[in-house]
């Protein structure tokens, strides 16, 4: 039996593709930032540490740029920014 191409199954796509992870990093206001550590306990890739003075960062090797610390953030102190990405091979 032959899969039908249009179906009558709604798709939701709502969601951030997994191509835009890692191109994005969030970096933290520090005059805004209340020392709150909501961004720590929403993490979910556990990449929130607290650094000097109670203050939040994300570690870049385990932050996927989810931006879920940027969501949860009660001051809106956090900001995804575009990370750097290393030069491709002219080819591909």
């Amino acid at each position: 039996m032959a899969e039908e191409k249009d179906s009558n199954i709604p798709f939701i796509t709502d969601f951030k593709s997994n191509r835009d992870w890692k191109k994005e990093k969030p970096v933290v206001d520090r005059d805004k930032c209340i020392k709150c550590g909501v961004c720590y306990l929403f993490c979910p890739d556990s990449a929130i540490k607290m650094v000097d003075e109670g203050y939040f960062e994300a570690d870049e090797d385990l932050c996927k740029g989810c931006g879920v610390c940027k969501s949860q953030c009660v001051t809106g102190c956090i900001s995804m920014q575009k990370k750097e990405l290393p030069a491709r091979h002219p080819r591909y």
